[in-house]
C-alpha cells in the first residue's frame, strides 16, 4: 500500500506538500539546516505545516569523477587490479585524502555543516577510502566497465557545487603529481568510520580554514586572490556567530550562572 499517492512542492520552493492515499495532505517547510540546529518547537505544526531538515535525509553534494583519455577510455579503469583500480585512480584518491582538511573549507562551507559528520550516518567521519564503502569518505565505485568512478563524499547540501567541484579537482590532480597511490584497506578492518587508523575529519569549520590557509599548493591550484577573498568571507561568518549569544546558552546557563 502507498503511503503517498504525490509530492509536489509550492511555488516558493521551500513547502513540500504529501497527498496521502486517504485524501488528506502533509505540509512541510524544508530548510538545509542540521534537524538538532533547529528548536523543536519549531518542528510542531503550525499553521498545517511543519519544519523539515533536507540536510537530515540524503540529499547531499557528492561529487562523482571519472577521467577519460583521448580515445574516450576510462582512465579509471584498470581490470588487471584487484579492485579494478588504476594507478592514475588511485594517485586521485590519495590526492583527495592527503588535501581533505582544506578541501572541506569549499565541501563544508558553513558552521552548521560539520554537525553532519558522524559515524552510522552514511556521513564519513574520518579522512578514508574504500570499495563500495559508503561510510567512507572517497568511495571507489568500481563497476568493472566505464562507469567505474570515484565519490567524494565530503560535500554537504550548503556547498557551492562549482566550488566544491574545483577543491575535488585540485586535490585530485595534486595526488598525480605527486604519483602516491592510495592502498586499499584490509578487508578485515571493516568500515571505514570504525577504522581507529584514519585521521578524524575537521570538526569545525574554523579547522578547515586554517587547513585551506596552511595548504599552499592546494590554495594556489585554486588561486590567491579567489582564496583571500572566501577566506575574508568566512572569518567574518565565524567572528559573527562567536559573537552570538544563542539561545540554549542561556536557557542552560543564565539561571545556573
Amino acid at each position: 500500500m502507498r503511503l503517498f499517492k504525490s509530492i509536489r512542492v509550492t511555488d516558493s520552493g521551500k513547502v513540500l506538500v504529501l497527498q496521502r492515499s486517504d485524501g488528506g495532505n502533509v505540509r512541510y517547510h524544508s530548510t538545509w539546516l542540521r534537524d538538532n540546529a533547529l528548536d523543536p518547537k519549531t518542528r510542531d505544526i503550525n499553521n498545517g505545516q511543519r519544519l523539515i531538515s533536507l540536510s537530515d535525509i540524503p540529499i547531499n553534494t557528492y561529487i562523482e569523477s571519472a577521467t577519460l583519455d583521448e580515445t574516450g577510455e576510462n582512465i579509471f579503469l584498470d581490470n588487471s587490479d584487484h579492485d579494478g583500480l588504476s594507478s592514475i585512480a588511485r594517485q586521485f584518491i590519495q590526492g583527495m585524502m592527503d588535501h581533505t582538511p582544506a578541501s572541506m573549507a569549499l565541501l563544508a562551507p558553513t558552521i552548521n555543516c560539520y554537525s553532519r559528520f558522524k559515524p552510522h550516518t552514511f556521513a564519513p567521519s574520518n579522512i578514508s577510502w574504500g570499495p563500495q564503502d559508503r561510510s567512507a569518505a572517497i568511495r571507489a565505485k568500481n563497476s568493472r566497465d566505464d562507469n567505474t568512478h570515484l565519490e567524494n563524499r565530503l560535500g554537504t547540501g550548503l556547498s557551492n557545487p562549482y566550488l566544491a567541484i574545483a577543491a575535488v579537482l585540485a586535490a585530485g590532480l595534486i595526488g598525480i603529481e605527486n604519483g602516491k597511490e592510495a592502498k586499499t584497506p584490509k578487508a578485515k578492518s571493516g568500515p571505514a568510520e570504525e577504522n581507529p587508523n584514519y585521521a578524524k575529519l575537521p570538526t569545525t569549520i574554523e579547522e578547515s580554514l586554517l587547513a585551506l590557509e596552511s595548504d599552499k599548493k592546494f590554495s594556489s591550484l585554486l588561486g590567491e586572490e579567489f582564496v583571500q577573498a572566501y577566506m575574508t568571507m568566512r572569518w567574518n561568518e565565524v567572528y559573527r556567530f562567536r559573537s552570538h549569544i544563542t539561545d540554549w546558552e542561556k536557557q542552560e546557563y543564565l539561571e545556573v550562572y
